[in-house]
Parts: structure tokens; sequence; C-alpha cells
């Protein structure tokens, strides 16, 4: 099957349609989120195929690495879903980007690749523990915690 049956197939569509505007209200919520240009990495958790995977932005680098088990999710529902997601982030923060950025600068140039730097977690419907503890971690400066089989 070709790659763009697939993606037909999974219906991604996002973001939903009529809803773009909600997400260039940065005046909502700038008090307790920085400059986007400031950040050195962004955690972004993704619900998709009833599966929770965290997508890590690394700002110096461009590069988006995801921790998920690509067993559950068909990497190329991952990129399309990471393609839209990076594609209403540019959108979002398209201000701010103009102040902080090289005007060639884009979210969506980012290269996808899975982090194979640490194990994922076990396939036993922690998915969702696994994304607050990497989020959690980050919170406390600590090392991203893997998941332990029991």
């Amino acid at each position: 099957m070709r790659a763009e049956e697939e993606l037909q197939k999974a219906k991604v569509l996002r973001p939903a349609p009529g809803r773009t505007g909600i997400y260039s209200e940065r005046e909502r919520w700038s008090d307790w989120v920085s400059p986007i240009y400031d950040c050195e990495k962004i955690y972004i958790p993704v619900f998709e195929c009833n599966h929770w995977y965290v997508a890590i932005m690394d700002m110096e680098d461009c590069v988006v690495r995801v921790r998920v088990s690509l067993r559950e999710i068909p990497l190329i529902i991952i990129l399309a879903v990471l393609d839209e997601i990076l594609r209403g982030i540019d959108y979002a923060f398209i201000e701010e980007l103009r102040e902080g950025m090289r005007v060639d600068w884009k979210f969506v140039s980012f290269v996808i690749i899975r982090d194979d730097c640490e194990v994922d977690q076990c396939e036993d419907f922690s998915c969702g523990i696994y994304v607050i503890k990497c989020m959690e971690a980050v919170y406390k400066k600590d090392r991203v915690c893997n998941h332990v089989c029991s």
C-alpha cells in the first residue's frame, strides 16, 4: 500500500477545521510561557490511536525526537500527526518567530526521528504514565525515567 493511501485511510485531520484561530491567542497563556525562541526544548504529549507518546523538540538542533513504540502506531501516522502539529506551532507563533528567529526558520522543517537512546515503555497500557514521567523529569531537571517492566 502506498503511503498516501495509508494516510488517507487514517483520516488525520489537524488542526480541526475552523479552530486554528484559537491557537493564535498567545496572550491567554503568555504569563506562564516564555517566548518560544528562548526555549531549549519543547515537550509535546500526543494522544493518537488510543496511545500516548511524547515528541521532544530540540530547538538548537532543529530535531523532533519521538518517544513511542512504533509497533503501536504506524510510522506514517506519527509523521503525519507531528507534521500537522509543527505546522500549527508555526501558525500559532508566527509573530514571535518573526521577532526572534531567522526569516527562513520554521518548525515544519525540523527532522523527525525516533529517539533510540533509551528503552521505550513496556506494552502494559502505561504509555500515559510514561509521558507524564518524561514531563515530570523535565520539570525536576532530572533524567527522563524509563518505565520498568515488572
